[in-house]
C-alpha cells in the first residue's frame, strides 16, 4: 500500500510539474471507430491542457482538420494493417501538425512502418492506462512549439505587393493586415504567389497542394479559389489578385516592381 500511494502521489507530482510547464490549452482531434476507445482516450489527455473533439469518420475529420487545424491529431487503430496505414497517410495528407497513433497491434515492425508513413509518435494501448503516455504527448508538442520558434527566429517570407506570406508559420497579410486561413487556402495562396503571373491549371493545384488526396477533385479547386478570395476581400473589399483565366485556371497578378525573373519562371511539377 505504502509503495502505491508513494507512486500515485509521484504521478501527481509529474502530472502538476507539466501542467506548469506546459500551461497552452491544445486543440485536439481525435479519429475511432470504438466509442470505448474515444471515451479512453479523452480521459488520458487533461481537460484543462487539451480540448478533444471525437470523430469515428475518418473522412469527416480530415475535413475539419482541414478547415480549422488543431494543434494535435490522435488516430486509433486496432490493428495498424493496410487500412491502418493508409489512414495515417491520408491524415498527413491534409495536415504536418503532430500526428499521435495508438493501437493495440504495437509490435517493432508496425511502429516502424506507422513513422514511416507520417506518425510522429506510437503509443500502445497498454501505455494508454500510464502518466507516462501523456507525458510523451506533451513532450512531442513542445519539441513542435521550439522547432516553430526556431522557424521563426530565422523564418523567410514571400512578398508580393501588398502580399505578405510566411512559409514557415503559415501566416498571412494583405496591405499589414491579417488574413485568417485554414491550411488548404495558405497552401493554394502560397503556390500561387511563388510564381505570380504563372497560370495555374485546377489539375496543377490539385496535384500540388493536395497529392493524391481522394478527396479533392477541380470543383474543390474552384470552391477553394472562391472561399480564398473571400477572406481577402474580408480585409480589402477591392481585392481582385486572384484572377480566374477561363478555360485554363488561376493567376496571382503581382504589382509589377514585387516581379523578378525568377518569379516568372516555369513551374516544376
Amino acid at each position: 500500500m505504502e509503495v502505491q500511494e508513494a507512486r500515485r502521489m509521484h504521478h501527481a507530482m509529474i502530472h502538476e510539474a507539466d501542467r506548469q510547464v506546459c500551461p497552452d490549452d491544445y486543440s485536439v482531434i481525435l479519429i475511432s471507430k470504438s466509442l470505448q476507445q474515444r471515451r479512453r482516450i479523452e480521459a488520458l489527455l487533461p481537460s484543462q491542457e487539451f480540448t478533444v473533439r471525437a470523430y469515428s469518420v475518418i473522412r469527416v475529420a480530415l475535413c475539419e482538420i482541414d478547415e480549422c487545424e488543431p494543434d494535435l491529431v490522435i488516430l486509433h487503430d486496432e490493428s495498424l494493417s493496410e487500412s491502418g496505414l493508409r489512414s495515417i497517410h491520408r491524415v498527413r495528407g491534409v495536415t504536418n501538425v503532430p500526428l499521435v497513433v495508438l493501437s493495440e497491434c504495437t509490435d517493432e515492425m508496425t511502429r516502424v512502418k506507422s513513422l514511416q508513413v507520417g506518425a510522429d509518435l506510437v503509443i500502445s494501448a497498454d501505455e494508454c492506462e500510464e502518466p507516462f503516455a501523456c507525458q510523451q504527448i506533451r513532450a512531442l508538442l513542445r519539441r513542435v512549439k521550439i522547432e516553430r520558434e526556431a522557424h521563426k527566429a530565422s523564418g523567410r517570407s514571400i512578398t508580393r505587393g501588398a502580399l505578405q506570406l510566411s512559409p514557415d508559420f503559415q501566416t498571412v497579410t494583405w496591405h499589414g493586415a491579417p488574413v485568417d486561413l485554414t491550411r488548404s487556402l495558405f497552401k493554394i495562396i502560397h503556390l500561387l504567389s511563388e510564381r505570380p503571373m504563372h497560370v495555374l491549371t485546377r489539375e496543377n493545384i490539385q496535384d500540388l497542394v493536395y497529392g493524391d488526396n481522394g478527396l479533392v477533385n477541380e470543383r474543390t479547386i474552384d470552391s477553394h479559389i472562391k472561399r480564398l478570395r473571400q477572406k481577402f476581400r474580408e480585409t480589402d473589399p477591392d481585392f481582385d489578385a486572384i484572377e480566374t483565366i477561363y478555360g485554363v485556371g488561376y493567376r496571382f497578378r503581382a504589382e509589377a516592381d514585387s516581379l523578378s525573373s525568377e518569379s516568372l519562371m516555369p513551374l516544376q511539377a
